[in-house]
């Protein structure tokens, strides 16, 4: 008879963070936990959903922000806890929920971590941990992505290179109004992308934050997203706070879910609250 594995430690080598020290630090904290060490074509979603590993596991894993989104989104709406120990770029959600940024620190807290359910959003359906975007800041944090293989001349050139256009708007739900836009953000997270600021929520608050970027002069919105990145230089005034909301667009423009395209306007907001159960420092 095959006994369910009932906590599993899933590491990513390819994550840069995850030196050979680092993965003994997190092994060692962790050490009654079954460890699965990622190949490179392996299916993260089929491993942590894998008939053996018990309904109610605990399963942690190491890994960028990447690896920690395509665990999350296996796990939503199962009784599977998630445990981060972020050892990417940016680590934008393991920042959100107050777990430490060093691996075997990360790994320690959650040895003695407590359970809790957390609150992810929704576009046209599609979960998002971070933010969904519409207009140039989607542009802006897809580019984020692409930061971390860039040289700073080449972003530079990128970052000259974006033209979205200003669009109509429209929207309804817990916010109604209309108006003319560049770029739209819902998040669940304070940051996103290349740690761009986006608002002041935590997915443990139980509602997303909205922000509408105007319809000024193409070189005023980026500066303005360029300081939203740089919190100490420009820390960006609250949005509204909203748990479901529908946006539509003329003329219609791409909608994000995190880095990802999900197709275009118009686009459905909604939270998913206590989406992702997930194990938290005590």
């Amino acid at each position: 008879m095959v006994v369910a594995r009932q906590q599993v430690l899933v590491l990513n080598p390819q994550a840069g963070g995850l030196s050979d020290e680092a993965e003994k630090a997190v092994v060692r904290a962790l050490s009654g936990f079954d460890v699965i060490r990622l190949e490179a074509d392996q299916d993260l979603a089929a491993v942590v959903t894998a008939s053996d590993v018990a309904p109610d596991a605990t399963i942690v894993v190491a890994g960028g922000d990447g690896t920690v989104g395509a665990a999350a989104r296996a796990l939503v709406g199962t009784d599977r806890q998630l445990g981060i120990v972020p050892v990417g770029t940016f680590n934008n959600f393991a920042r959100a929920l107050g777990i430490p940024l060093q691996p075997g620190a990360a790994a320690r807290a959650l040895s003695a971590g407590k359970p809790a359910t957390v609150t992810l959003g929704r576009v046209n359906g599609e979960p998002f941990l971070e933010a969904a975007s519409l207009g140039l800041f989607g542009d802006l944090i897809n580019l984020g992505e692409a930061a971390k293989e860039l040289h700073y001349g080449e972003l530079l050139q990128r970052v000259r290179g974006l033209s979205a256009p200003s669009f109509e708007y429209r929207l309804d739900g817990d916010v109604r109004e209309a108006g003319r836009a560049r770029a739209l953000v819902i998040a669940n997270t304070p940051s996103t992308g290349a740690l761009v600021t986006v608002g002041s929520v935590t997915p443990e608050e139980g509602v997303l934050e909205l922000s509408v970027f105007g319809p000024g002069r193409r070189a005023q919105i980026l500066r303005r997203l360029a300081l939203r990145a740089l919190p100490f230089l420009d820390r960006p005034h609250p949005g509204r706070r909203v748990r479901r909301v529908r946006i539509e667009t003329d003329p219609r423009i791409s909608v994000y879910a995190d880095a990802g395209r999900v197709g275009e306007t118009p686009a459905e907001i909604a939270i998913d609250v206590h989406a992702l159960k997930v194990l938290l420092p005590a």
